[in-house]
């Protein structure tokens, strides 16, 4: 699995090295958001999907919306983290 692992790395640097990383600070946001998901084993798969499922839910939530519109920029930038215990 490890060799996976160095693989899919390598990928994801090539295409970064490539395309280049999304910054925050190339366009003007109201809000720099930083949301965490746990992938560990501590979590049961049930679980996992709560988290996404309800980040997802807040994102198309009305008043989520509405408020990024209210903001002088009328945009937010999103990082989500995931972390695991493998």
């Amino acid at each position: 699995m490890a060799g996976f692992a160095d693989t899919l790395a390598r990928g994801a640097l090539v295409v970064l090295l490539v395309c280049g990383a999304a910054r925050a600070d190339d366009l003007p946001v109201d809000v720099q958001l930083v949301l965490a998901v746990d992938s560990s084993s501590s979590v049961s798969i049930d679980e996992y999907y709560v988290q996404l499922e309800g980040y997802a839910a807040a994102f198309r939530h009305p008043d989520l919306l509405a408020a990024i519109a209210a903001g002088p920029n009328s945009a937010i930038a999103v990082t989500l983290i995931e972390w695991s215990d493998a």
